[in-house]
This record gives structure tokens, C-alpha cells and sequence, in this order.
């Protein structure tokens, strides 16, 4: 009885570690009003709920590799409308005890990106307050080989990037991705307003080198199918950008944009335009996320809002639909397009990202039954709905570990890291031994 009590204490605490130390995704839920965080691990997607909690609703969250492999995860306590920047929490994955260095309310507000070259890790963000009410987007770079303190590992190290007004408009970033040794960042314009037309403006593509100096950017169409474009993806030395194509609503229509990088200019060119395809449910036709597998398959999500503005009200009702494109990189290159995949009705995907380590397609659900986490298979097909009973609220933001964009410098492709999994076969065999010895005997 001793024996079965303490195999059964070290079988929890193996699983409990499964849960934060070879975790495959981590994510918020949330009520709105506050959040608990978990992980999803292995290829039974086992979840690891409420391991940590904050009193706020919405966390941002993202994850990257450090140069000693290990796994961290970011949670920004983003607070909409505050005049102060936001508070950063930087968790090991394999603890929940404290943030690494305490709090963090130097890496600007609201991040948007993370990404290593080399030995630095690059932040992208945008609304940092400074002086008064100047509002700006930035990029801030951190060294990981030389830190400023033992005890502040993750300090900026004073290297920044901070982007101008265009034509007196705030220009934010909003993706960030690394080729080449090369930092990419995709940048709106917004009017700081919440109106439908808030993003109407201009969209570009910037170049940095590791010291963020800028050395090369362009504009994404002359057309205004490239306005409000703010999803990237990368595959083979290229960018591929999705545009929203104008205001969020039903007159919007946008495209699929590849960037070459390799001449003396950006080259973009719109190579998957939506005025091809048909009205996504009478709404508008405009990329909403992209993403592609190292194999060249591509994710792209199309759908649009029925925007109705509310009388007396400062923000407009937003009815959103959407489908789901599984193609390929060729496909989009050459503005073909395959049979969409639809969402469940009254359902859209809000946010997407692909596992390379799971082959799994992560599609956060938004809607009716709102709030469930899907995971898909390379073709799009549905494999699995985690309701948010079992991730302990409704889906908020989530990360996939190991699939921050990282170049390793002598590396021909700037590939992503596989996470913490090399470890779940052995921690399986200790979990199925575990089993086989809490097993009554004679029965």
C-alpha cells in the first residue's frame, strides 16, 4: 500500500511536469476579466490547465528559444487604453514559480512579435508612452550572450528601432520574421481611432540587420488591396503577406503578397488576389492569417466582417465569417486557388498557427461556442475540438513552442526549434512503467 501511494505521488508529479517541460503549446483562457494559463503536450494533446493565473483579461502571449535551447514563455499584461507601458512576465517553461528578473515595463506595449538572430532577440511593439501622448511603434533588441545583469537576463540592451508618422499616421508593427540573418518587420498605418476606417493607410515591408539599421523597405501594392496587411509568413528565402485590403468591412477585398528579398530591391508582387473567389458569406473577402509548414503547405484564413455601425455607440457591430484555404507555396505563387474549408456555421477561426513537431494546424475558435481550441491535420481536417470546459475558459492568445522565427547564424535556413519534445519517449516509458508497477496484483 506504502509502495502503490508512492508510485502514485511520483506518476502525478511525472505528469504534472509533462504539463510544463515538454509542453507543445501554451495558452491563455479567459472570462475576460481574468486569466489562467496552461500547456497542450504530445500527440495525444493532453492539456495542463490553470497553472497560472492573473486578474486580467486578454494577456498577449508568445514563447521563444534562448541560445541554450531552453524554452520561455512571454505574457504580457497588455491593458487597453493605459497611458503606462505593460507589464512582462518571462516564465522558464519548466517552472511557474516567478518570472525570470521580475517584471519587465521596458519592452514597450502590446508585443507583436518575437524573434532571435544570432545571439540577439528582437521585440516588436507598438503604443510605448513616451513623452505625454507620443505613441509609437518599435523594435528592441536584447542581448542573449551578454546580458545587462545576471539578474535581469532579459533587459534591452539600448539597441532600438522607433518608426516614424507616415503622412502623419502612426505607423505600427504588427509581424516580425527573420531570413538570411535579416529582421523583417510588416508595418500598418492606424489613426488612432477605433472607426472602421482606422487602418486604411499605407502598409510596408522594412529590412534590418542585426543592429537594426534599416536597409531596405517597401510599400505592399499602389492599388489599396495592399492597405491594412498584417499577417507574414515566410518559406524558401521569400515573405508572403496577407492583407486585409482596406477597412474591416464588406467592401474590402484583399490578396496574398510574396517579397523577394534577394535582388537590390523588395520585390512584391500580389500573387493570390481575392477578387478571384466569391464573397466569404456575404462578407468581405480579406486574409485574416497565414502560415506554411516547412514542406511548403500553406494555411491562409479568408472571411470579413458585416460591419454595422450602432447609432449613439463609438464602435461598430462586427459580425465576422471565415473559411480556411489548405494550399501550397507554388499554388500561391502562381494564384491558384483549392476548395475552402468551412467553419462550423456561426463560427470563425480568430487566430491560427501551425506546429511543425505535431503536423497540427492550431485554429482558436471564436463565435457561437465560442472560446474551443481546434486542432486540424495538414489537409485542414478536423482532428480534435479542446472546449474551453477542458482548457479551463473560453481560448484567449496561445503560442507554439519552438515555432518562434530564429536564424542560427552559419545555418542555410533560418528554421524553427522543435520545443522540448526530444524528452516525451522517455518520459512516456516512465509513465507506462509507473503505470505497470501501480497495477493491483492478483486481480
Amino acid at each position: 500500500m506504502k509502495h502503490w501511494k508512492f508510485l502514485s505521488l511520483a506518476l502525478a508529479a511525472i505528469l504534472l511536469w509533462s504539463g510544463a517541460a515538454c509542453a507543445d503549446l501554451f495558452y491563455s483562457a479567459t472570462d475576460g476579466e481574468a486569466s489562467t494559463f496552461g500547456t497542450i503536450s504530445g500527440t495525444d494533446r493532453v492539456v495542463a490547465k490553470d497553472l497560472y493565473s492573473l486578474p486580467l483579461g486578454y494577456p498577449v502571449v508568445a514563447s521563444f528559444t534562448d541560445l541554450d535551447g531552453k524554452e520561455w514563455v512571454v505574457v504580457e499584461r497588455y491593458q487597453w487604453g493605459s497611458s503606462e507601458p505593460s507589464t512582462v512576465d518571462i516564465f522558464d517553461l519548466k517552472g511557474w514559480t516567478k518570472p525570470a528578473g521580475g517584471e519587465y515595463k521596458n519592452w514597450g506595449t502590446n508585443i507583436k512579435g518575437v524573434a532571435i538572430v544570432g545571439d540577439y532577440l528582437y521585440i516588436a511593439a507598438f503604443e510605448r508612452i513616451e513623452d505625454g501622448d507620443d505613441r509609437s511603434g518599435e523594435i528592441i533588441r536584447v542581448n542573449l550572450s551578454e546580458p545587462a545583469s545576471e539578474a535581469r537576463p532579459f533587459d534591452p540592451d539600448g539597441v532600438t528601432y522607433k518608426f516614424s508618422a507616415r503622412d502623419d499616421i502612426l505607423r505600427r508593427p504588427c509581424a516580425m520574421e527573420v531570413m538570411g540573418g535579416r529582421v523583417y518587420i510588416l508595418t500598418y498605418t492606424y489613426d488612432g481611432t477605433h472607426t472602421v476606417d482606422a487602418g486604411m493607410g499605407v502598409s510596408e515591408i522594412f529590412e534590418f540587420d542585426e543592429d537594426l539599421k534599416l536597409l531596405r523597405s517597401a510599400v505592399i501594392g499602389s492599388d489599396g488591396s495592399g492597405t491594412n496587411t498584417q499577417y507574414m509568413a515566410s518559406h524558401g528565402g521569400r515573405l508572403y503577406l496577407g492583407s486585409i485590403g482596406g477597412a474591416q468591412g464588406a467592401d474590402a477585398v484583399g490578396a496574398v503578397w510574396e517579397v523577394d528579398p534577394s535582388g537590390q530591391s523588395l520585390t512584391v508582387t500580389k500573387v493570390w488576389d481575392l477578387t478571384a473567389v466569391q464573397d466569404v458569406d456575404d462578407s468581405a473577402r480579406s486574409v485574416y492569417a497565414i502560415d506554411i509548414a516547412p514542406d511548403g503547405t500553406a494555411f491562409v484564413v479568408v472571411g470579413g466582417y458585416d460591419v454595422v455601425q450602432v447609432e449613439g455607440s463609438e464602435y461598430p457591430d462586427w459580425n465576422f465569417s471565415s473559411k480556411l484555404y489548405v494550399t501550397t507555396v507554388s499554388k500561391l505563387s502562381e494564384g491558384e486557388f483549392s476548395e475552402p474549408i468551412s467553419a462550423s456555421e456561426g463560427t470563425y477561426i480568430e487566430r491560427m498557427a501551425y506546429d511543425s513537431k505535431l503536423d497540427t494546424l492550431w485554429c482558436a475558435m471564436n463565435g457561437v461556442g465560442y472560446g474551443s481550441l481546434e486542432a486540424r491535420d495538414r489537409s485542414g481536417r478536423l482532428i480534435k475540438t479542446i472546449t474551453p470546459a477542458e482548457l479551463g475558459n473560453n481560448i484567449g492568445n496561445f503560442t507554439v513552442i519552438g515555432e518562434a522565427p530564429r536564424y542560427v547564424k552559419g545555418a542555410e535556413d533560418a528554421g524553427s526549434g522543435g520545443g522540448c519534445g526530444a524528452g516525451f519517449g522517455l518520459l512516456s516509458l516512465l509513465i507506462a512503467g509507473s503505470a505497470a508497477l501501480l497495477k493491483p496484483r492478483g486481480r
